[in-house]
């Protein structure tokens, strides 16, 4: 559960945290006057300029800087790898599953992707699922559930896409997502 489900389903609560997707940068305002926090979907990162934050966080998680520079705002944090502190942002945080995660480096950079997952009980790469087709997802299955290997965790159109393992699922795709054949959809752990 994360506050971007907003985009798709207009509110998302996580904890005592709500999340509203906006339209319009003229309803950020009546947002956190109730105490909400906005979510805009903003592919160009325009709106940064509009609303002059103080702080920019650049969580895209696309393993690679697509343009988040520290002239965005007086502080700039960025995710993951492809980011370098000072020279690109103020802050880099660790993404890399193990004993650094969530590391804050003020110089230097973020572990590479490696392009594997991370292993849990003796499973790497093995414990992904992606999706075998192209499609709109149907969740047959939620996030945390305990999964048997070869048991249908969702459906994209009517593919049915099994789990590669025993064990609890721990992430899945939105169901708001229309997803493309070798996206990366589920993990089981």
């Amino acid at each position: 559960v994360t506050v971007c489900d907003a985009i798709f389903q207009k509110e998302q609560r996580v904890e005592d945290l709500v999340a509203v997707r906006i339209t319009s940068l003229k309803d950020c305002a009546k947002c956190w006057q109730q105490n909400k926090l906005p979510v805009f979907v903003d592919q160009t990162a325009s709106a940064i300029q509009q609303l002059k934050p103080l702080i920019v966080i650049d969580a895209i998680l696309a393993k690679k800087n697509l343009g988040t520079h520290r002239g965005m705002a007086p502080i700039t944090i960025a995710l993951g790898p492809g980011f370098s502190a000072p020279q690109d942002v103020d802050v880099v945080i660790e993404t890399m599953r193990g004993h650094r995660l969530g590391r804050l480096y003020f110089e230097g950079t973020a572990l590479p992707n490696t392009g594997i997952p991370g292993e849990i009980g003796g499973k790497s790469a093995e414990r992904v699922v992606h999706a075998p087709a192209s499609g709109q997802v149907t969740h047959l299955k939620n996030i945390g559930d305990l999964v048997l290997k070869g048991e249908a965790l969702f459906l994209i159109d009517q593919v049915p896409v099994y789990s590669p393992l025993t064990g609890t699922l721990r992430g899945l795709i939105s169901e708001k997502v229309t997803c493309y054949q070798g996206l990366k959809c589920a993990d089981v752990d």
